[in-house]
């Protein structure tokens, strides 16, 4: 019986004197996983088939990669452990069609995370978890607290909850992101929000921010230092919608954020320009925001989104 070698080849036993030169060829150039040049989908198929019939088809142990010819640029070396199932080394899948993509989806659930990426044509799709979402520089959370994804990658809060946390939304990837939101409280609130790491909101006295406001005709500007936390609006109210932009949250230096926010009904708006200050060196992966003394109406009516920019 062959044993294997320190590369896990098939060779002849210790003192194994039955095997002739053919048989050790044959046996250990089977067991050798190289990458093989293929030409397309069925010359792929057809080598599945004729190691298969050599007792060799592709398995857990014995998975097979191949160089496709004609798979787009980068994407060309493939391998699969089924002889059925075949994913790409670059880690984007191609389908002709969305319902090719979702079929693969739902038959395969266990091959995906949240964020793998594939391409039907020009489009990209992100695996929500459940489903492909079309929406470029989307960016999905690892996790939510607090709330769900839907169907177009908004995270949707949950009614009654007082905190959101998005995990996972910051990356190397980029170092700017833009987060969409707005909200609709149980009554007119106060909202604070964190830098986090690893799920932890950061709760230091770093957080400083300039604020510009106007009510009406009326307008004024204040300054906050070394706060635990960034304003989530700087405004109170019932309704609140506007947008957060993070420059290096997940990069060295000093982390900013931008936030522009108005209430949905009323006049009036906020501007604020914050900046974290003795975090240089940590590399926050989310945020957190929180409710002061009232709750989230969920149900549609709040959402946050979050895409990366830069």
């Amino acid at each position: 019986m062959p044993t294997k070698n320190a590369r896990k080849h098939d060779i002849p036993a210790a003192g194994d004197q039955s095997a002739t030169r053919a048989t050790i060829f044959e046996t250990f150039g089977n067991s050798i996983r190289d990458i093989v040049p293929v030409a397309n989908v069925n010359e792929r198929a057809q080598l599945v088939a004729d190691l298969t019939a050599k007792g060799q088809g592709p398995a857990a142990d014995r998975p097979l990669f191949v160089y496709r010819a004609d798979a787009p640029g980068i994407h060309r070396l493939e391998f699969t452990v089924n002889g059925t199932v075949w994913l790409p080394a670059s880690g984007t899948l191609f389908f002709a069609t969305k319902a090719a993509a979702d079929s693969f989806g739902t038959s395969n659930p266990g091959l995906l995370s949240v964020n793998d990426e594939c391409r039907v044509g020009t489009a990209k799709y992100l695996w929500s978890g459940t489903e492909w979402i079309s929406n470029e520089g989307l960016i999905l959370p690892t996790s939510v607290v607090g709330g769900t994804i839907d169907a177009t990658g908004a995270i949707i809060p949950n009614t009654g909850v007082n905190l959101v946390r998005l995990n996972g939304i910051f990356s190397a990837k980029y170092r700017a992101y833009e987060v969409q939101w707005a909200f609709n409280f149980s009554a007119s609130a106060a909202t604070t929000l964190y830098l986090t790491q690893n799920g932890t909101a950061h709760t230091a006295p770093n957080y400083n921010s300039q604020r510009l406001s106007a009510a009406d005709t009326g307008v004024s500007a204040n300054r906050s230092q070394s706060q635990s936390s960034w304003p989530g609006a700087g405004m109170t109210g019932v309704f609140l919608q506007g947008s957060w932009k993070f420059t290096n949250p997940y990069h060295l230096g000093p982390k900013y954020l931008n936030i522009d926010a108005q209430p949905a009904v009323g006049i009036g708006l906020a501007i604020d320009r914050g900046w974290l200050g003795a975090a240089d060196s940590t590399l926050f992966d989310g945020i957190e925001f929180r409710v002061t003394g009232q709750t989230i109406n969920g149900g549609g009516t709040s959402f946050l989104k979050v895409r990366g920019v830069a």
